[in-house]
């Protein structure tokens, strides 16, 4: 009776742990159940040999990623078209099953490479925003939901062999959704599932009812975002169930960090209220952070741009978990020139302005234009504003483009990523008292501290940066015992989506004395020895070493 663990990524050893990453496999000796937790990237790992957007190409992807340890090593994953093209024998027989705590891609961005018919649980808001990602990232990137099968052979209307394409090539994949707090069968366990408050919804904690007792997972989670009481709830279902082993992510242990999504909006509204052209940039599937954003605008009266593609997982979601209506007056939807730069050129027809664009996209170039001089009063504008036409509430969904932007800055609070930067920027031209404002996360690995240095000098370059800065909501943070400085390269106004270390470790401090904690996620795993789960056994994890919990 017993549990065996393997990590294959989101763990090291004592001194240094692997942020994100998580691939975890568990072996229930008694039940016969297995199942990963989890099938994510391991980001600063890979970035030691590939930077964005490059990865192997797909007859050699199960190869590179075995040799260089990118993803799990575990020939029963690995989908069948890459071990067939290598001359590796496949099985029906499917021996395991995968468990997702959260759509971020350190979680799933390893389901690309694994076979289609492994059932594969995860929350429903998860699988609706992750087959919203796949349609955006072309064909054969981030196939979460359905495989694209690249290297298998078929006969075509000649009975000639050819690869797969179309809809033939299409697999989908055998995932299973659950809801909120349901109570599920993974293989032959049960598994109880709660939301957590993080920063990408469809987030989720775990108990797990093993032969060794019952096993707590947290997955990635905060208390500062707009669902605390998830997170509240969670812990307090741990202390209930009496957990005997839980394993608990410490992804931002090693630094100071403080502040919430409802500070973070009023900071933004103090930041941005007396500034000409004002931009931001900030993760695309935080729909917190949109909020946050939406918030500020309007507090500013600034209109929030978002693009196409933010457009499409906020149309998803409306009108759920409180994010902003894309009805809502206060955001707008960029359209920005791409290809032939058409839309908008009345000598052209609109079936020659959809060819700019993707498919997706053309839903939005059809949408109302953003007009300076619009009031309530304004016929051609009324579908802007929320009003009665023929007895009837009618609110409208407005585009914006790059030139209203330039001639009106400081009408809008505008998305800009360091790779629109240049195209952006080249058209709005900012004024002077213009601001650029970060709001994720500071650089932590090599490609990433290239692209802010980067980002610095184009900013540079269109007079939009104005030196370093201390961090808006951890200025000072304890270094040895000294406080220092939290300086930063831009003005950085971000809450992350983790637990500090006062709040790590007072949730564990309600756990049962006899609970297991097994750290895992996390930069330092000595904090939890040294610091916040000092008072209990704790099993520290290396990377591709097993373990056992002993029933």
């Amino acid at each position: 009776m017993g549990v065996e663990v393997i990590f294959y990524g989101g763990v090291g050893d004592y001194l240094n742990g692997e942020l994100g990453g998580v691939q975890g496999l568990f072996h229930d000796t008694e039940t016969g159940t297995r199942f990963l937790l989890d099938c994510g990237q391991r980001p600063d790992h890979t970035s030691r040999y590939y930077g964005f957007p490059y990865k192997p190409k797909s007859f050699q992807f199960a190869n590179i990623s075995e040799f260089f340890e990118l993803y799990q090593g575990l020939e029963m994953v690995i989908r069948h078209d890459y071990q067939r093209f290598r001359g590796i024998p496949t099985t029906r027989d499917i021996p395991l099953e995968i468990l997702v705590t959260h759509p971020h891609y350190d979680h799933v961005g390893g389901l690309t490479l694994a076979r289609h018919d492994i059932p594969t649980h995860m929350h429903q808001i998860a699988a609706r925003l992750l087959n919203i990602w796949q349609q955006l990232s072309g064909r054969t990137n981030n196939q979460f939901i359905n495989l694209i099968d690249q290297l298998s052979l078929v006969n075509n209307n000649k009975g000639e062999k050819t690869f797969a394409h179309g809809d033939k090539s299409v697999l989908p994949r055998d995932i299973r959704t659950f809801s909120d707090y349901e109570r599920f069968k993974v293989m032959n366990n049960y598994v109880t599932a709660y939301p957590v408050d993080h920063s990408i919804p469809g987030s989720c904690g775990f108990i797990v009812e093993s032969s060794a007792g019952p096993i707590g997972i947290s997955g990635d989670l905060r208390r500062r975002g707009m669902h605390p009481e998830y997170t509240d709830r969670f812990v307090e279902e741990l202390v209930k169930a009496q957990v005997k082993y839980l394993f608990w992510e410490g992804s931002l242990l090693h630094f100071e960090h403080n502040g919430t999504e409802d500070q973070l909006a009023m900071k933004f509204a103090e930041m941005i209220k007396d500034k000409k052209f004002a931009a931001v940039g900030a993760p695309p599937r935080d729909f917190e952070r949109l909020t946050s954003l939406h918030k500020a605008a309007k507090a500013t009266g600034r209109i929030l741009c978002i693009f196409p593609d933010q457009a499409l997982y906020l149309k998803e979601f409306e009108g759920e978990m409180g994010y902003p209506s894309l009805e809502d007056p206060n955001i707008a939807v960029i359209m920005p020139k791409k290809r032939k730069g058409l839309i908008d050129r009345e000598d052209f027809s609109q079936k020659m302005i959809d060819q700019d664009y993707y498919t997706w996209e053309r839903q939005f170039s059809k949408w109302k234009t953003w007009q300076k001089s619009a009031t309530k009063d304004d016929e051609d504008q009324f579908c802007l504003f929320e009003i009665e036409r023929r007895g009837k509430k009618i609110r409208g969904r407005q585009r914006v483009a790059l030139e209203d932007i330039r001639d009106h800055p400081e009408c809008f609070f505008t998305y800009m990523s360091p790779n629109r930067m240049i195209d952006m920027l080249e058209i709005i031209r900012p004024p002077e008292n213009s601001i650029y404002i970060r709001s994720h996360p500071a650089p932590w690995t090599k490609d990433m501290e290239i692209q802010e240095d980067r980002s610095i000098e184009i900013l540079k370059k269109f007079g939009l940066y104005d030196g370093p800065s201390l961090d808006y909501f951890t200025p000072m943070w304890n270094v040895d015992g000294r406080l220092v400085e939290n300086v930063k390269k831009l003005h950085t106004i971000h809450i992350t989506g983790h637990l500090n270390r006062d709040e790590a470790r007072e949730y564990l401090s309600r756990m049962p004395k006899d609970t297991v904690i097994i750290p895992y996620h996390c930069m330092h795993p000595y904090d939890f020895p040294d610091d916040i789960a000092k008072q209990f056994r704790i099993i520290i994890p290396k990377i591709r070493e097993p373990f056992r919990l002993a029933a």
